[in-house]
């Protein structure tokens, strides 16, 4: 098997992490504030999208790892290593959905809790995003993976 530009790509998420999460704090003191009835209804949409994707995640890449797995064509090293490859990305996707969807109802709840107040717009939109987005790219690595069965 050749290698992928996905190969060298999947160690980006750590180094991205601390990246974006220092550019978060640096913007989380210079950044606008937003009024709290403003980022329920951010975060209420985010909410979706995680959970839409979380959903997508749990049916597609199961029945991608039975496609694999029931692959008569594949030598049986191959169908293990893509088949451990795609659980493996699809558990890393699954892990940052869910740090996304965490993050998204922290945030909700500090706006209700406080509704006269503001919130940070960065760290109402950007923090739950920036997992949003790493959940993403494992989706995209796990699908780049897939194509490998010829």
């Amino acid at each position: 098997m050749g290698k992928h530009i996905f190969e060298d790509a999947v160690r980006l998420p750590r180094w991205a992490i601390v990246a974006l999460m220092a550019f978060l704090v640096i913007l989380f003191f210079v950044g606008p504030d937003m009024p709290n009835s403003g980022v329920v209804q951010l975060e209420t949409i985010l909410v979706e999208v995680n959970g839409f994707l979380l959903a997508f995640i749990s049916v597609a890449f199961t029945g991608m790892v039975a496609e694999i797995r029931s692959q008569s064509d594949l030598a049986v090293e191959q169908r293990k290593k893509l088949s451990k490859r795609i659980r493996v990305e699809s558990i890393r996707g699954f892990f940052f959905l869910i740090i996304s969807l965490i993050a998204s109802i922290g945030v909700v709840t500090n706006a209700i809790a406080y509704p006269s107040g503001h919130t940070p717009e960065y760290f109402a939109y950007a923090f739950p995003v920036i997992f949003l987005v790493f959940g993403l790219f494992d989706i995209l690595v796990a699908l780049v993976a897939f194509l490998d069965i010829d």
